[in-house]
């Protein structure tokens, strides 16, 4: 039995179990370390499991709010040493560009909504990160890309946005990949991106 935890934005959680996929949001802005323990425990038990039964824990480590995710993976490594289970991290970046299915791909940029204007970004060289991720603003910053570069945004309005603004480079090949967690619950055996010791995507130029 799996458990998926994205804190990214909200509390959004997934528990795997057999054939079953159980999945709960709730909005928590501030209050998610307060909230985190109480929330996770109520989940499980509301599917008819019991923490025990846990295997895994599989944390989103960003981007987004850096205490959504500091406080999923503590409370997951606290789970790791009581119940001898194991613990797994990736970025939502990572995710999308698994997602994609576009690993021929050299020159990759990874987009992903933060608010209304507002974007994280990293570049992929075929399937690694080449660059560290950045904020940035639709409006006010000027995007570099490199030449046959290829765009993998997590919004469509974004991707809207993007190919108005009249980038030859994005429209020629922008690609929207939908996120949730009942996506990712499906590749989770496949993908092989999770690291052991997962750490919070930290991102310099985001307060």
């Amino acid at each position: 039995m799996f458990l998926i935890l994205d804190f990214t934005r909200e509390m959004n959680m997934a528990l795997v179990t057999n054939n079953q996929c159980y999945y709960k949001k709730r909005s928590a802005q501030n209050q998610i370390s307060e909230l985190l323990i109480n929330e996770i425990e109520k989940f499980i038990l509301s599917s008819k499991r019991k923490l025990k039964d846990l295997t895994a824990i599989y944390v989103i480590t960003g981007p987004g709010s850096f205490t959504g995710v500091r406080s999923a993976l503590t409370y997951a490594k606290v789970l790791k040493l009581t119940l001898q289970i194991k613990v797994f991290g990736v970025s939502k970046f990572e995710i999308l560009n698994n997602l994609a299915k576009l690993d021929n791909r050299k020159n990759k940029y990874i987009i992903i909504q933060n608010k209304e204007k507002d974007f994280f970004i990293q570049n992929f060289n075929f399937n690694n990160p080449s660059g560290p991720p950045k904020l940035s603003n639709f409006d006010q910053d000027i995007l570099k890309l490199k030449k046959d570069s290829t765009i993998i945004c997590d919004s469509e309005n974004f991707r809207v946005k993007f190919i108005k603004k009249g980038s030859s480079t994005t429209q020629r090949d922008l690609n929207y990949v939908k996120y949730n967690l009942k996506i990712l619950s499906r590749i989770l055996i496949n993908l092989k991106e999770f690291k052991n010791d997962p750490k919070p995507l930290y991102i310099s130029n985001y307060y």
